[in-house]
């Protein structure tokens, strides 16, 4: 993507069509794509200074507010505009994606499936129900932090390694998953570890998410362990979340040492 040429072009249509309406939309869009977000709000505010009921500008501001994160109050500016334009496909597609990104899955879905029943050649459709398709299948997070170092430094070689493999998504917002947590670090010639590994269950929902996982030590007595966690989403700047481990893993290896 070569934003400097098409900022060139962009830049001589607005001084050939002396700054026209189109030409402005057309450079804020570029300015969007680009990432450069307070540049495209700042002008896309004076255009709307100067338009405040054009359904296109509420387009062009409900698809700036989802690429800064802000699906509820992007998914106001969509639903205005199909208030206005009932068959305006890319408002339908933003205010799908703003209802799943709030984790309201069963009316995305509903409305990605209306959409491609409507519109099944549309780029902004076909864009999205690629995305969908990638969220509902099978997928592996894994992060391993490996610290190596010198001199006399307790612990100074360690690995901390977690994986979680999810199911698909079914029921609208469920998912099972596995998980395996393993740490390690060696203290002067000894060495510690802690290894456990659990099963869980995922549940989303308009604006709020738990889950619960069940697991066991694999080592160290083995113990049965437990958590439960819990988000709750208030607006686009406010949220509040909460866990429960009945064990931590985040726990010092040197106190999990045999002679510790």
């Amino acid at each position: 993507e070569d934003f400097g040429a098409a900022e060139t072009v962009v830049d001589a249509q607005l001084r050939d069509t002396g700054n026209s309406f189109a030409a402005r939309r057309t450079d804020i869009m570029l300015l969007r794509f680009a990432d450069r977000l307070n540049e495209a709000e700042a002008r896309l505010a004076a255009l709307q200074a100067e338009h405040p009921d054009d359904a296109g500008l509420w387009l062009d501001q409900g698809e700036l507010l989802a690429r800064r994160g802000l699906p509820r109050e992007a998914g106001e500016r969509f639903a205005a505009v199909l208030a206005r334009e009932p068959a305006s496909i890319r408002a339908r597609v933003g205010l799908a994606d703003s209802l799943w990104a709030r984790g309201d899955i069963a009316a995305a879905r509903q409305a990605i499936e209306a959409l491609q029943a409507d519109a099944p050649e549309h780029p902004a459709v076909q864009r999205l129900q690629r995305a969908w398709q990638r969220n509902q299948r099978p997928m592996l997070v894994t992060a391993a932090t490996l610290g190596l170092g010198q001199g006399q430094v307790a612990g100074n070689d360690d690995l901390i390694w977690e994986s979680t493999l999810y199911s698909g998504m079914f029921a609208d917002g469920v998912r099972v998953f596995a998980n395996h947590h393993l740490a390690r670090a060696k203290f002067d010639g000894n060495q510690a570890r802690h290894a456990r590994a659990g099963m869980g269950i995922e549940l989303t929902r308009r604006d709020w998410q738990v889950a619960a996982e069940i697991g066991r030590d694999l080592d160290n007595g083995q113990d049965v362990a437990w958590s439960v966690s819990g988000s709750r989403q208030f607006g686009d700047h406010l949220s509040v979340r909460a866990r429960h481990d009945s064990q931590t893993n985040d726990f010092p290896l040197k106190g999990r040492m045999p002679d510790a």
